[in-house]
């Protein structure tokens, strides 16, 4: 008749203490005790962090009764028991949340050193210079060029594709050069240079370590680097730049995503750091940086949603997007799974921006590998006019 659930009369402390007592009437195992109790109270604790503090509660619970040197009744050690037990269970509690905390101070810690760290060597570095070819002046319309996945500091070699710090160099100035010959034709004023996440290729893989040919902090450095070349072109062409910075996954501080507090503790805030404080001194220079793994803008009065991807798939970010911003953007835009795609949910497209690096192995072998590029898209004065893809394999 599950006696063993708890009871809608029944506190915590008093489930908890009657489900381990006829534990063995109820024909349980000490691990399906620990789940049951997860279930009523929310914790997420092993079996060994519910059976300690009871069985402790047992123990002294028959002492008092056999010695009971107070002469309390059983009903006031009951209450002194329950209150024990209680006390126990916020101890462990407030253990795991010092460490957790401590934990997270650790890790930003590490962060702010780096942050102060790229601050200093950003006007110490020799400039990175990819050259493009000078045409005509410009007069007034908005372009957003969508970088997303380069993954600098991997290195692969298959047979259908291949990359590394060469390749990665030779694919950003071609975008690069076709981003500018695309503002100079179109006669671009203000340049939209959105940053998808995943510049860096990272540390959250053991495949990702064997890939790499340097550090993930060298990455951020490389990546930054380039993009501050990007965006330079621009700026002494005089043309406003509007530059969005999201983070991705691949630049996470630790390996397991479950051992980061939320999605903000990333390398790749770093890079914004580092061309604030290049640009800090260009009035047509201004940058955004994401919260919650997104960023909100409007352009020519259309809503758009930027995002990495990896929070938002293809099939549920229309959906669940909107229920959590309170209202329907028009465009969502990511990338994340190297892959050129787009399609319409309802009054939202979701536009997929391919990646720099192309198929790597882990997409080679779930035979879903794509053709590397990136995208310009232009805007007439109402909406988006056209969409263009930069192939780059």
């Amino acid at each position: 008749m599950n006696e063993y659930l708890k009871k809608d009369y029944e506190s915590l402390i008093s489930y908890w203490i009657r489900l381990y007592k006829n534990r063995e009437a109820y024909g349980l195992t000490f691990k399906e005790c620990g789940q049951l109790m997860n279930e009523v109270s929310g914790e997420d604790w092993n079996e060994a962090k519910w059976r300690r503090p009871i069985e402790g509660y047992f123990q002294v619970n028959g002492y008092l009764q056999e010695e009971n040197p107070s002469g309390l009744d059983t009903l006031e050690l009951q209450e002194i028991q329950d209150e024990k037990l209680e006390l126990q269970k916020e101890k462990l509690k407030f253990r795991d949340q010092k460490r957790e905390f401590n934990n997270k101070l650790r890790r930003m810690a590490r962060l702010e050193h780096w942050e102060d760290y790229l601050k200093e060597v950003t006007e110490e570095l020799e400039p990175v210079s990819l050259p493009v070819e000078q045409q005509q002046e410009n007069n007034g319309s908005e372009a957003m060029v969508v970088l997303s996945d380069w993954h600098l500091g991997a290195e692969h070699n298959g047979r259908f594709n291949k990359f590394n710090s060469d390749v990665a160099r030779y694919r950003i100035n071609k975008v690069k050069q076709k981003t500018y010959d695309k503002v100079k034709k179109e006669e671009i004023q203000t340049l939209h240079i959105a940053n998808l996440g995943d510049m860096v290729h990272g540390i959250i893989h053991v495949s990702t370590k064997i890939q790499s040919e340097e550090d993930v902090i060298q990455q951020v450095i490389t990546a930054s680097e380039y993009l501050k070349d990007f965006i330079g072109t621009f700026l002494q062409e005089g043309i406003y730049v509007k530059y969005y910075n999201v983070i991705g996954n691949h630049g996470r501080v630790t390996p397991s995503k479950n051992d980061v507090a939320g999605i903000e503790e990333n390398f790749e805030k770093l890079i914004l750091t580092i061309l604030d404080t290049a640009f800090s001194q260009y009035l047509n220079y201004e940058s955004i940086g994401c919260q919650d793994g997104l960023i909100e803008t409007e352009i020519v009065g259309k809503k758009f949603i930027l995002t990495h991807g990896n929070f938002d798939k293809n099939t549920n970010a229309a959906h669940r997007l909107p229920q959590l911003l309170g209202y329907v953007p028009d465009y969502i835009i990511s990338g994340h799974i190297h892959h050129d795609t787009s399609k319409d949910f309802g009054r939202t497209m979701h536009i997929v921006n391919p990646s720099l690096i192309g198929a790597d192995d882990y997409a080679t072998s779930g035979r879903f590998g794509g053709r590397a590029g990136q995208k310009i898209i232009t805007f007439d004065e109402n909406d988006i006019d056209s969409i263009t893809n930069i192939y780059l394999s």
